[in-house]
């Protein structure tokens, strides 16, 4: 297998979900390539850590700290050196709460990040008003959607998948956001991403434009697994609008069996509902 076919079983070896041959594949793989061993251990363990994001709270020297960080950066720029002793200010914090690598390989993200994480904590520490620390919660919130869309757009599926985890930490994502997760639902070439961009997409089910767009992705998908997951959102939800959708789905010519047989059940359970 090549290197790309390995990468793409990655998500399932996180999720648990992968047969032990192709697990045993996997690792003869890994043993003799470095590039795909290191990934799949930095994914792993941003996978197990991607809840705990510290609460960073800033201290009196903040202001220095981040003219410190600016000359570091300067310094840094000058000397074209990146270790780890020498990470900056920033990129340290940045590797505390998490943030792919892949993230600083984009300039404007990386820049964006500066402002956003640095500037809004220098402005709570000058007011401890209420009013202060709720435009620092929008700005976080502001950077981690633009850290998610960056990473829903990398060609690697991991990258991908943990742009759609990063998506779920936003409370309220623009129209941007959820039409790049609807595309991928709908277009991406590893169902593992699709499932994750279903995932993000769930909480946001009340949304009227992500409910219509869920529900139409169930003609559109090219993935039977995907297709059961969203018929197991639809009971769940209990949402007698995917009623049409679904007996359509049934009556289909060339629809997989098993996800026949789950709308069946789910037409069921949600008729049953419509009677009450």
């Amino acid at each position: 297998m090549k290197c790309q076919d390995i990468r793409e079983k990655f998500p399932d070896i996180l999720i648990g979900e992968i047969e032990q041959q192709m697990m045993k594949t996997i690792q003869e793989h890994i043993a003799d390539c470095v590039g795909c061993r290191e990934e799949l251990e930095n994914l792993s363990l941003l996978w197990a850590k991607l809840e705990v994001i510290p609460e960073e709270q800033p201290g009196p020297g903040v202001r220095e700290g981040f003219y410190a960080m600016l000359e570091s950066q300067k310094r840094e720029t000058e000397d074209r050196v990146q270790t780890k002793q020498s990470m900056s200010w920033i990129k340290r914090l940045m590797h505390n709460i998490l943030i792919p690598q892949t993230v600083f390989q984009n300039p404007v993200v990386y820049a964006l990040l500066i402002l956003g994480f640095v500037g809004g904590y220098i402005v709570h520490s000058f007011s401890n008003s209420s009013g202060e620390f709720a435009a620092l919660q929008q700005e976080v919130q502001q950077t981690r959607q633009l850290v998610a869309l960056s990473l829903l757009k990398q060609p690697s599926a991991s990258d991908r998948i943990m742009g759609a985890a990063w998506s779920r930490k936003v409370e309220e994502p623009d129209q941007e956001t959820l039409k790049v997760l609807i595309d991928i639902l709908n277009n991406d070439t590893s169902s593992n991403v699709r499932l994750s961009a279903l995932d993000s997409l769930t909480r946001f089910y009340d949304y009227p434009y992500v409910r219509e767009q869920l529900i139409r992705s169930l003609m559109e998908q090219s993935s039977p697994i995907v297709q059961i997951a969203l018929i197991d959102l639809m009971g769940e939800m209990r949402d007698d609008h995917a009623l049409p959708v679904l007996n359509q789905l049934v009556m289909k010519e060339g629809t997989n069996e098993q996800v026949k047989t789950q709308a069946k059940n789910c037409i069921q359970k949600l008729s049953s509902k419509t009677k009450i």
